[in-house]
């Protein structure tokens, strides 16, 4: 089995810097962005797993909780580094006692994870960024420990995510006051359950208000984008509606190469889920519907807190809408 050390010396760095990012203490020395992903991957690679039995043992002398934090080890990894941003804000702020540990897994198969219902290992696990196969396992799990949900939603655990219907139907009535009647959705081909969600909402907004909609679908990449890109030219439409802003970075890259005026021949707005910094020094500026992520997981921390420390026993659950961010592609 793999250790904290393999993983250092996979990613050659110090076992340090493997322990700070694994504990989620990587912003308090500054741990690179680029050095984060190295050791995320190398986590997964080498199907590390933290020595948890110690980690406890140690955590008992010193009254500080241990929460496992469950996300898919797929592409969304490089969403972690808000959501970590987030989480340890608010343990500061709260002086929290926690260690929080990143636990990789692999998309339907969250029910291999038997820490879950092992009171030894952890004192609350989040989970995020789940299946419906994952979804439908903590449906029927007893788990021993509490369990949050990331942008999930079920009756049993708290949960915090985000809602996007009322700015869905602000953009869409702007739409219809435009008198704009067929857009095109740009959409992942390994669309996950949120993206999903929230691309159906639209189009079915969208179809009420007669619209029409076309749906093209490609790599969630920058390459991705630039493809899609290129297709949306042989049949343009007045407005692009992007699932990811990841693909809408390779979009602006070929719509700037082919001298297209933005958002003058098309506009463009996408879902947020990137730095709000990288979208605001895009050419043009990227329009976005923004994931708060940060809040959202601080408010995670908020509703742990409640429950390890205050003994909260009810679910919560939290709502968060997405903000729409206008720019110079809208």
């Amino acid at each position: 089995m793999a250790t904290l050390k393999d993983v250092a010396k996979y990613v050659g760095v110090s076992a340090t810097t493997v322990s700070l990012v694994v504990n989620g203490r990587a912003d308090e020395k500054r741990v690179s962005e680029k050095t984060r992903q190295r050791i995320y991957e190398a986590i997964k690679v080498l199907d590390y797993k933290p020595n948890l039995a110690a980690r406890r043992l140690k955590n008992s002398a010193s009254h500080k909780f241990s929460v496992a934090l469950y996300w898919p080890s797929d592409d969304r990894t490089t969403f972690l580094s808000r959501i970590l941003n987030g989480l340890y804000s608010e343990v500061r702020k709260l002086d929290f006692k926690c260690d929080i540990v990143v636990c990789l897994f692999e998309k339907d198969k969250l029910r291999l994870e038997s820490e879950l219902h092992k009171e030894y290992a952890f004192d609350a696990a989040i989970v995020g960024a789940i299946s419906k196969n994952d979804m439908k396992y903590l449906e029927e799990l007893e788990a021993s420990i509490p369990v949050i949900l990331y942008n999930r939603e079920l009756d049993k655990y708290s949960s915090v995510l985000n809602t996007y219907e009322v700015v869905f139907q602000k953009i869409i009535q702007e739409l219809v006051n435009k008198q704009v009647s067929n857009i095109t959705l740009f959409q992942s081909d390994t669309s996950y359950l949120a993206s999903q969600d929230r691309t159906a909402s639209f189009i079915k907004l969208a179809n009420e208000a007669n619209i029409s909609t076309k749906i093209l679908r490609g790599a969630s990449s920058y390459e991705g984008g630039y493809a899609l890109a290129m297709k949306w030219q042989d049949q343009p439409t007045p407005f692009i509606f992007s699932e990811s802003d990841i693909m809408s970075f390779g979009a602006l890259r070929y719509f700037n190469e082919i001298g297209l005026k933005i958002p003058d021949e098309v506009e463009l707005i996408s879902i947020g889920l990137s730095e709000i910094a990288f979208t605001a020094f895009t050419s043009p500026s990227l329009s976005i519907l923004s994931v708060p992520t940060e809040q959202m997981s601080q408010e995670v921390v908020r509703i742990l807190y409640n429950i390890l420390e205050n003994k909260q026993t009810e679910p919560e659950h939290k709502y968060f809408e997405l903000e729409f961010i206008k720019r110079e592609s809208y």
